[in-house]
């Protein structure tokens, strides 16, 4: 995951034209710094919800209490990244000439799907990967799917509202 980050960190420093190494060193580190923040800041919070709120009460007379472990929780973060990477950092990327052109709606529409689909794809697998424990009530996991219809929402209304998503995170994190 690194390594592919590293590889977009750049592509990106070629298509904005950098020439210092440190602006190049500068990307890689931003991008392997949200991946590690974000994964942390999900993960943790995943995890201490997960063991304090969704276990199932009431074992059996002859079993382990089971909890979930970070690591567990850090591998849901790393395997729902994948599709963040494809959209958000590759497929943006590929379509950086419209989304960063002008505040047309086509532009809006493209660079705000991506993000709202790899969002909704990001909270999707990391409610699949939760829902493989037996040991947890799947009905608590469910904010996770709520989550999904929030995120459309907002993509919609940011539409509407020619705010285009892919354009501010882009000037904000690569400008």
């Amino acid at each position: 995951m690194l390594g592919f980050l590293a590889v977009v960190a750049v592509g990106y420093g070629v298509a904005y034209r950098y020439t210092s190494p440190l602006a190049y060193l500068w990307l890689i580190t931003q991008h392997w710094l949200t991946f590690f923040g974000w994964g942390l800041a999900v993960s943790t919070t995943l995890w201490a919800i997960t063991n304090r709120y969704c276990r199932i009460s009431g074992t059996l007379p002859h079993s382990v209490e089971q909890s979930v472990e970070w690591l567990f929780a850090w591998d849901i973060h790393c395997n729902a990244f994948v599709p963040v990477l494809l959209l958000v950092y590759v497929a943006d990327f590929l379509v950086l000439p419209l989304t960063m052109r002008s505040d047309g709606l086509l532009p809006c529409l493209v660079g705000n799907t991506l993000y709202t689909a790899a969002i909704g794809q990001y909270l999707y697998i990391t409610f699949q990967g939760f829902v493989v424990l037996p040991f947890l009530q799947h009905d608590k996991l469910r904010p996770l799917l709520a989550g999904i219809a929030m995120v459309a929402l907002v993509g919609v209304a940011c539409t509407l509202l020619h705010f285009n998503v892919a354009r501010f995170m882009l000037g904000w994190s690569v400008a």
